[in-house]
């Protein structure tokens, strides 16, 4: 089977940065701005899939998505949003600036240990390199940058690795190799074929002790039908790049 992976001009029309991004004059401000999280696009109609623990860390009236154009990022609407009940998975509504189709597709399979992946995301530690450059203070003091993660599945879990903490609900997870950390929770777990294809989506990381990352299985959610959305989560991607199985 040939290999085929995201490539940096490609991710950033549909992996993008979820943001608390005060306004004011048209202009985004310093204070009460900053990165929040990672979503992913699904469909034509500018539906995004995130952690549900993003949701629950964004400011309802600050919560937007940064969009990339030709010279920096376009700052577009969340309109609404939903949680999925049991599982640590949510969904957003963007007012995207253009009409943007998304390529995600899900895979056909639970992927087993051993198996690799790759992944894109937008962590804390490198949005926030801009503090050490002569950046002007009265501009956000973060700037998202899509990073680049490749590793593999180091077990799958049918129940939370960590109870204690909140953003670890629901009994669907795989353990992997790579820590992303902070805000690169919503990210899109996909697999290494032609075409690649999303089998869990990021969710946290434990620094000490094991020294690994946390995905939700999204195999296990994918007949999730959001009221928002109006239709499984399945459905969306697929109906606006459909796929013929033979080629996952």
């Amino acid at each position: 089977m040939a290999r085929a992976e995201m490539v940096s001009d490609n991710v950033r029309e549909f992996i993008l940065p979820v943001c608390d991004a005060k306004i004011e004059d048209g202009q985004v401000v310093a204070e009460g701005s900053k990165l929040v999280g990672t979503c992913f696009l699904i469909g034509s109609r500018g539906y995004a899939l995130t952690a549900a623990h993003v949701i629950d860390q964004m400011d309802e009236s600050a919560a937007r998505v940064f969009v990339p154009d030709p010279v920096g990022f376009d700052v577009s609407n969340i309109t609404e949003h939903e949680k999925h009940s049991d599982e640590d998975i949510g969904i957003l509504k963007i007012d995207l600036p253009r009409p943007i189709i998304s390529p995600i597709i899900f895979a056909d399979h639970e992927p087993p240990p051993s198996y690799e992946y790759s992944m894109w995301a937008f962590p804390e530690v490198i949005a926030e390199e801009v503090r050490y450059h002569d950046w002007p203070r009265d501009l956000p003091q973060f700037r998202p940058a899509h990073v680049y993660f490749r590793g593999y599945v180091r077990r799958k879990l049918s129940h939370s690795p960590n109870p204690s903490f909140s953003s670890y609900v629901g009994k669907h997870f795989y353990e992997v190799s790579e820590i992303a950390g902070a805000c690169s929770s919503g990210a899109a777990l996909t697999t290494i074929t032609n075409p690649p294809a999303v089998f869990a989506i990021y969710i946290g990381d434990e620094q000490t002790g094991r020294r690994c990352g946390y995905a939700m299985n999204a195999m296990k959610v994918l007949d999730w039908t959001p009221r928002i959305l109006g239709k499984a989560i399945r459905d969306e991607a697929v109906g606006a790049n459909p796929v013929d199985s033979s080629d996952v």
